[in-house]
């Protein structure tokens, strides 16, 4: 399996940078327009090459019109063959008095504009290349050196590497069989840990709520004067969904959430109770979620409605 990914993310791996590379590319024309400063490059050079084009048409129409009629008259004139190449220089190039004749050589114009050619960096130019040569040996051989023979020793130390390459060869492939055990589970995708015990469960009895006090108001002043506002609030808001309980004529799941508590306030008869409700509901929501706590004057007026509205202490 190892191989098989290795081989493919090798194949999926250069179209995967290609397609990136061509979508960078394409940005780049899109946002800078590469391809219109392409065009103008290539434009810039056509006018630059198209200005040598009436000089090569001419040495082309030159060689292709001239060359044969005045070597051929040249010829007739000396009453000999055309000049050939000396032999042993069969490397030398051609001159111009063998390529077009005598007559033509001496032609200035014609010089010039092949000399104009020649200094063009499109069709010419000159440059020098540096060849390494061996040294010429002076004109006596040196004798050759006779060392000892150390074909034994050769010999012997290439046993000795060939064997301990087998040696350790052995000793890999040895501890792999020792050591399968511990990977080859992973290998086999089964070489996770085992999960930990759990530790035992301790069974205890959940602690009852707290009874409500007969004067829910009273307490619940009182908590907040001695600065439990978190236990006020609470106290409040026990009392009000049983007192919403009651009066709605309905039973509550035990644990049951705000939202559970606001939905069946709906079966209040009162829309003053609902209201009231739910507002007693949001600020204990304030502050046992988001640690907002009403003023004291809020908290006063929200206890009096309360007292009023569910007839606490009565």
């Amino acid at each position: 399996m190892n191989v098989a990914g290795w081989l493919a993310m090798s194949l999926v791996g250069p179209f995967y940078v290609a397609a990136g590379f061509g979508l960078y590319l394409n940005r780049r024309t899109e946002t800078e327009a590469w391809d219109v400063e392409l065009a103008f490059r290539r434009l810039r050079e056509r006018l630059h090459a198209r200005a040598a084009v009436p000089l090569l048409m001419a040495l082309l129409a030159c060689a292709w019109l001239l060359p044969a009629p005045a070597q051929a008259q040249a010829q007739a004139q000396v009453g000999a063959p055309a000049p050939t190449q000396v032999a042993g220089d069969a490397d030398a190039p051609a001159t111009l008095a063998q390529v077009f004749g005598p007559d033509l050589a001496e032609d200035a114009s014609f010089r010039e504009a092949a000399q104009r050619a020649y200094d063009d960096p499109l069709f010419g130019g000159e440059r020098t290349v540096v060849r390494w040569k061996r040294k010429p040996t002076p004109g006596r051989d040196l004798p050759e050196i006779e060392g000892p023979d150390l074909s034994g020793l050769a010999a012997l130390l290439s046993l000795v590497a060939e064997w301990g390459l087998w040696v350790l060869a052995a000793v890999a492939l040895l501890a792999l069989v020792v050591t399968a055990p511990r990977w080859l589970p992973w290998l086999q995708g089964s070489g996770r840990r085992a999960p930990a015990t759990a530790p035992p469960v301790q069974r205890a009895p959940l602690p009852l709520p707290e009874a409500l006090p007969d004067d829910i108001a009273s307490a619940a002043r009182r908590l907040w004067q001695q600065g439990r506002h978190r236990d006020a609030l609470s106290l409040l808001y026990r009392g009000s969904v049983e007192a919403m309980a009651n009066e709605a004529g309905i039973e509550l799941p035990p644990g049951a959430t705000e939202a559970q508590c606001l939905r069946a306030s709906r079966r209040l008869p009162a829309d003053a109770a609902r209201e009231l409700f739910a507002r007693v509901v949001r600020t204990w929501q304030y502050a046992a979620y988001a640690g907002r706590l009403p003023q004291d004057t809020e908290f006063e007026a929200m206890l009096e409605a309360s007292h009023a509205q569910w007839g606490w202490g009565r």
